[in-house]
């Protein structure tokens, strides 16, 4: 069953990700216009692994009492990783858990050994295709092939700013030049999820260094999309993963009504059912949206309802056909859920959290889902930030009724 991560990244104090190394390993334990479809790149680029190098530490402060969630992936509505941030003996490191029975138990993993970052790409995250199979990104790519047991080191040509995965290939978007910021488009890679023999795609596409609501990487099954929105808006589409072809972007151009939009992000519950939420112009807090939803893979879509205007930084889910949620970061943080044919969008979950917002909020089929509330690299650098019954960050969150409700939960500090 494949996994259905949110396409946005989060990057805010990404200077923090730098500093976080780890530091040991613990006990094993998803109008109609067509336009011309983009032919393959025909040579490929194979990543070859390389050996981890030793644990470094560092002497960042302060001490971690807890599991600080940062991202996580589920394959099943069971079974699923959370990479997390907790204490070492001195300063902090990354760790790794998974739970076969949806948070109910746990069982540490051994952390990807990472160089502290150099160019100041967003935080890393987590995938998994299944079990065995899984990645963690960002300023580099690491891989397992044995559930989290061992990793290796992977070499693309650029930081890789999103994951998604589907019928036994998992797919990279690839920024060529983060560090510079570069005007270079984008890249897009593939790989047989059970070995290291990573092609381009597709490319180039949109600028990806012109923030994380900006392009989205969706695989259902054998369907992939692809949405950018600088320096053009495109959305692409393939039905093999290698061969795309351009859909229609539904997004208002005119400037009326806070006009003109922007896609800014883009989900789906198989290869036929898909949405996409877009933004117009800004104030303090506050940006117009509009919600779009299609039934027959992009090709036309009906609007929805307008989501609320508060929060200018956002993430989709779309758990079925016709329901979707959206989470919007500004002052605070909100989850806000419309069911088709719906007139209005109803309150999930709210923080008072000073809008840090949430990571890979996703599900897995129509009732089982999951996110991260305030990535453990982002509330290290807020430490100060009240935790309170309605606002806990570095918290892992699990719904089994389309979201209608979630339960916070995490996995308990590694043993040894």
């Amino acid at each position: 069953m494949e996994t259905r991560r949110g396409a946005v990244l989060l990057s805010s104090l990404a200077f923090l990700t730098s500093t976080l190394v780890a530091c040991g390993d613990f006990p094993q334990p998803k109008a109609s216009v067509s336009g011309p479809s983009l032919s393959p790149l025909v040579s490929p680029t194979t990543a070859t692994p390389t050996p981890i190098a030793s644990p470094t530490t560092t002497t960042l402060p302060p001490k971690v009492a807890t599991f600080l969630a940062q991202s996580d992936s589920f394959v099943t509505g069971d079974d699923g990783f959370v990479l997390g941030v907790v204490g070492c003996p001195v300063g902090t490191c990354f760790a790794l858990d998974r739970t076969v029975d949806r948070g109910l138990s746990w069982t540490s993993l051994h952390a990807p050994t990472i160089a502290p970052q150099s160019n100041g790409l967003g935080a890393p995250s987590l995938h998994f295709a299944d079990p065995l199979n899984g990645w963690f990104y960002g300023d580099g790519l690491w891989v397992t092939h044995d559930g989290g047991e061992r990793w290796m080191e992977l070499h693309l040509p650029g930081s890789v700013v999103t994951m998604a995965s589907g019928a036994g290939e998992v797919y990279a978007l690839v920024d060529p030049c983060p560090a510079s910021r570069c005007s270079n488009g984008g890249y897009l890679y593939r790989s047989p999820a059970g070995h290291d023999a990573w092609t381009e795609v597709a490319g180039p596409l949109g600028n990806f260094a012109n923030g994380p609501d900006r392009y989205a990487l969706v695989v259902e099954s054998n369907a992939v999309f692809v949405m950018s929105a600088t320096p053009s808006p495109q959305l692409l589409s393939s039905l093999n993963g290698v061969d795309f072809t351009a859909l229609s972007i539904p997004c208002a151009t005119g400037s009326a009504d806070g006009g003109p939009y922007l896609p800014a992000a883009v989900a789906a519950s198989d290869p036929s059912d898909l949405s996409m939420v877009c933004q117009g112009l800004s104030g303090t807090g506050n940006e117009f949206k509009e919600a779009f939803i299609s039934h027959d893979g992009g090709r036309v879509f009906a609007r929805l309802p307008d989501p609320s205007m508060g929060g200018d930084s956002i993430q989709l889910a779309m758990p079925s056909p016709t329901t979707l949620l959206l989470s919007s970061s500004s002052a605070a943080t909100s989850i806000t859920r419309i069911t088709a044919p719906d007139i209005a969008w109803d309150a999930s979950l709210g923080f008072a959290d000073q809008g840090l917002g949430i990571a890979d909020l996703a599900f897995v089929d129509p009732s089982q889902g999951a996110f991260v509330h305030v990535p453990a690299t982002i509330a290290l650098g807020v430490w100060g930030l009240p935790s309170t019954a309605e606002s806990s960050p570095g918290d892992l969150y699990l719904s089994d009724n389309d979201g209608s409700t979630w339960v916070e939960t995490n996995p308990p500090l590694p043993s040894g």
